[in-house]
């Protein structure tokens, strides 16, 4: 049996969600590594950067593993959004 990691979204509403623990670590990887190498990106520049380096291993479920992942590390707090920026910054949270 596959091991799944159960993620909790708050947008658009709140809900509970498993994701694939395989997957969730492939897309934290790329989420994370992106946020290390370029700084603070606007969600949708993170969102392109991962989904161009997940295409051949998510095919179309890239940007929906994103937006579950990228919500579940803010929540945890392994990312956060840059105080007071607008548009809306994600950077590692150190």
């Amino acid at each position: 049996m596959k091991e799944s990691v159960t993620t909790f979204l708050t947008v658009p509403v709140a809900q509970v969600t498993c994701v694939e623990r395989a997957m969730y670590e492939v897309v934290r990887h790329s989420i994370l590594k992106n946020l290390y190498a370029y700084g603070p990106l606007t969600h949708e520049q993170l969102g392109a950067l991962v989904e161009n380096h997940l295409k051949l291993k998510l095919n179309d479920l890239a940007a929906w593993h994103y937006i579950v992942v990228e919500q579940d590390l803010e929540l945890h707090g392994e990312i956060r959004s840059v105080p007071d920026s607008s548009p809306r910054l994600i950077e590692v949270n150190l």
